[in-house]
């Protein structure tokens, strides 16, 4: 079973790398945090829901990365929700928290990160 589980989160690792939109990051995250509950219901090993959290902050962290480039280029009015306290655009579907908690991974520097 953890062996499985292994296999499908290691594909996330590709999906990663093409991530192209705060969508696609923020529902590979949320994938990753689906496998790492899964993981834990069916008595996967330590290692396997490490594993799991591992790609979810990766996730979050290249969805901070995409928000950071949205952000500087205005973002696309037509697919976004504008907050009207403070004027920012946020995607749908991505809640303060979540943006907040993605940038401030991104601004960690890669070798720290890593």
């Amino acid at each position: 079973m953890g062996d499985l589980i292994l296999v499908k989160l290691d594909r996330c690792k590709q999906l990663l790398s093409e991530c192209k939109t705060s969508g696609d990051a923020k529902q590979l995250a949320d994938l990753a945090e689906a496998a790492r509950v899964y993981a834990k219901r069916a008595g996967a090993s330590m290692e396997v829901m490490n594993q799991a959290v591992e790609y979810k902050v990766r996730a979050e962290r290249r969805l901070g990365e995409i928000l950071r480039v949205e952000v500087k280029q205005g973002g696309d009015r037509k697919s976004k929700n504008q907050s009207t306290r403070t004027g920012t655009l946020i995607p749908e579907g991505i809640s303060r928290k979540t943006s907040s908690r993605a940038q401030q991974l991104a601004s960690i520097p890669e070798e720290v990160f890593e």
